[in-house]
């Protein structure tokens, strides 16, 4: 197919005569309507990637990693792909109890972000849909609440990530360099009394 084939099947000139045909098509919503919705869908598949992130990191310590490199390299890929594959609930399902068990409020409404998100994805009426009793799409005040408290959701994951994940692993590398530093010493030493 040529460029711009498919722009003529819609009888459109233009990309702005494509977007509003197909938008026109597509939903009945308002221009302020999509942009609240697409907002929610993007605020929440934000917190989506960074839990399967964390997820990712916590199964990369228990995966065996040999002496061949391309083999590890792909077991690395297998497991980013199968995370990726994986939707926020089964995802969300094994990190909850890790994540309330963190010293965190700011970890509290990623669930109810992602209600929100599932009510303005599949509800055939999501111009009524609701977070924490209020209407995103009615009060600006409602899209404010839900973009700062998936903002301190972010921030509070990344601490999560660097202490519970990063350090830990920081210390754990430290100690088998400094243990195979030593390794051959200490036998020397041993084979000698």
């Amino acid at each position: 197919m040529k460029n711009g084939e498919y722009m003529e099947l819609l009888n459109c000139k233009s990309a702005d005569e494509v977007y509003e045909k197909v938008r026109g098509w597509s939903s009945e919503l308002s221009a302020h309507e999509h942009l609240v919705r697409s907002t929610i869908l993007d605020i929440q598949a934000s917190l989506e990637g960074l839990l399967k992130d964390v997820y990712y990191q916590i199964l990369l310590t228990v995966l065996f990693q040999g002496e061949d490199e391309a083999e590890n390299e792909k077991a690395r890929d297998d497991l980013y792909k199968t995370i990726t594959k994986m939707n926020f609930s089964a995802v969300f399902r094994v990190l909850r109890p890790i994540l309330q068990a963190y010293p965190s409020s700011d970890l509290a409404p990623i669930q109810a972000i992602n209600d929100l998100r599932n009510e303005v994805a599949h509800s055939k009426d999501i111009i009524n849909a609701q977070y924490k009793g209020r209407n995103p799409f009615q009060d600006a005040d409602t899209l404010a609440q839900v973009f700062l408290e998936a903002w301190a959701a972010r921030d509070a994951l990344r601490k999560f990530y660097q202490r519970m994940i990063e350090e830990p692993a920081a210390i754990s590398a430290h100690y088998v360099n400094s243990y195979r530093a030593n390794y051959d010493k200490v036998r020397a030493e041993e084979d000698e009394s």
